[in-house]
């Protein structure tokens, strides 16, 4: 199992910190600015979408993750090889949204993304006096303890 990457958006797709672990496939080389806004604009679309279809009128749906269905490809080495993703999204209620991409084989991740927030972003970027909010996150410590989390997982490797 194997993270790859973590978003964390504000409410108006302004991508706010970037991390990247082991992301193997890069489509759009080095326009970063539109990775972003398309992982945003999906994450977005797709809450929609689960907020129209939810079968129960007056309560909203919240979209907690996507799955891809296993693509084959060749590797370097000329084997084939079987490979998807999980998109993991979790909203809080000001609008921040944290977007963890896995493969398949991890579980749900949205409680590690609960985790993120509540323990490492609210500590060391929300209580920090020099933090700007809308800005881009610039906190050294936050960095520290989200790498030192992300690693100690289990679905890390």
């Amino acid at each position: 199992m194997v993270v790859y990457n973590l978003y964390i958006f504000d409410r108006r797709g302004t991508c706010l910190f970037y991390k990247e672990w082991k992301r193997l496939h890069r489509s759009l080389r080095d326009n970063v600015a539109e990775d972003r806004k398309l992982v945003f604009g999906l994450t977005f679309s797709l809450q929609q979408l689960v907020q129209t279809l939810n079968p129960f009128p007056g309560e909203t749906g919240d979209f907690q993750s996507f799955r891809t269905t296993k693509a084959m490809s060749k590797g370097a080495d000329g084997k084939v090889q079987y490979a998807g993703y999980s998109l993991h999204h979790f909203e809080t209620a000001s609008g921040l949204r944290f977007v963890m991409n896995t493969d398949d084989e991890c579980i749900d991740m949205r409680h590690v993304l609960k985790r993120i927030y509540a323990n490492i972003y609210v500590e060391h970027v929300v209580k920090n006096p020099l933090a700007l909010p809308g800005k881009a996150i610039q906190a050294p410590r936050f960095v520290e303890a989200l790498e030192a989390y992300v690693n100690g997982l289990p679905q890390f490797k």
